[in-house]
């Protein structure tokens, strides 16, 4: 099969979402703040890999006591038994690649929930902005199996 016929099937996309705790945050087991992505009807997800990004090496950002949650919103189907702490996510152009891609269906929508695992308050310095990256592919449902046969062997 040519190049030009998987094009026709999967090309790579991402979705991006934003969390801004504010300027000198203090965290504690109150500290929760949920964005999502819609997957639009036009194909499938394939998400391959989650990158982050913090705004400031300081202890309201890079440093920072949080973790993420992500959570299929129509089955609730949370993607981790437990929240993963954010420093375990690659930054920037190092991205944790996942080891079984995980296929989010056309017109899915994905919560992200960051929140602290405080039990008390903890003041920090610095901005508390946070950027997080889904990296995939795009695969048109009727042609999955195809694609996956690539993938997968």
């Amino acid at each position: 099969v040519s190049q030009s016929r998987y094009n026709e099937v999967t090309w790579p996309f991402w979705f991006q979402m934003q969390f801004d705790l504010g300027t000198n945050p203090t965290y504690s087991n109150a500290t929760r703040q949920t964005s999502s992505f819609q997957v639009t009807n036009e194909a499938a997800f394939l998400l391959m890999s989650i990158s982050r990004k913090s705004y400031s090496y300081s202890t309201a950002g890079e440093l920072a006591p949080l973790q993420i949650e992500i959570r299929d919103r129509q089955s609730s189907r949370q993607f981790n038994d437990r929240p993963i702490p954010m420093q375990m996510i690659g930054i920037k152009s190092r991205p944790s690649v996942l080891p079984t891609p995980m296929l989010i269906m056309p017109n899915a929508f994905i919560d992200v929930t960051l929140s602290s695992w405080l039990t008390s308050s903890m003041p920090t310095t610095g901005s508390g902005k946070f950027q997080f990256s889904f990296f995939g592919f795009r695969v048109r449902v009727e042609d999955a199996d195809k694609v996956l046969g690539t993938i997968f062997g």
